[in-house]
C-alpha cells in the first residue's frame, strides 16, 4: 500500500500544503511562481522575522512540506528546528533548494509508535508500517 503522504498528481486528494519561507529573493519569488501552476500544491508562504512569531506561524498553518533556499535561509535558521515545529504531525518533509549548485536536500520527519523492540528493528530496516 502507498504511503498516502507521498502523493502523485493523479490522485484526487486535498491539496498537498507546501510552506514556502520567503526571504524576498528573485529565486523565492520563482519558486513560488513555479508551485503555484500545480493545482494539486496549496502555496502558503512565510517571512523569516522574529524567531518565536515565526515558528508559531508555521505550526498555525501546519504545512506538509517546508521549502527553503539553501543558499538565504540555512544562515539564519536551523532546518532540525523546523522539523520539529509542528509536534503533532507525524509526517513534516522539509525540502531545501540549493540554487548555486543545482542540489536539493530533502529531509523528513515521521512519527512512529513502537511499541515492541521489534517495533524499533522494523523502523530501522525502513519496513514498518506508517501512521
Amino acid at each position: 500500500m502507498p504511503d498516502k503522504f507521498w502523493r502523485t498528481r493523479d490522485e484526487k486528494q486535498t491539496a498537498l500544503r507546501v510552506l514556502i519561507l520567503q526571504g524576498g529573493s528573485l529565486f523565492d519569488e520563482g519558486l513560488n511562481s513555479l508551485l503555484r501552476r500545480d493545482g494539486n500544491l496549496q502555496i502558503l508562504t512565510v517571512e523569516l522575522g522574529d524567531a518565536v512569531a515565526f515558528f508559531q506561524e508555521v505550526a498555525r498553518l501546519s504545512p506538509e512540506v517546508i521549502l527553503l533556499n539553501g543558499a538565504d535561509d540555512l544562515k539564519t535558521i536551523k532546518f532540525c528546528d523546523l522539523l520539529n515545529a509542528i509536534p503533532t504531525a507525524t509526517h513534516l518533509r522539509l525540502v531545501i533548494v540549493r540554487p548555486d549548485d543545482n542540489v536539493i536536500d530533502v529531509y523528513e520527519r515521521r512519527r512512529v509508535v513502537a511499541a515492541q523492540s521489534s517495533d524499533l528493528l522494523a523502523i530501522i530496516r525502513g519496513n514498518h508500517k506508517r501512521a
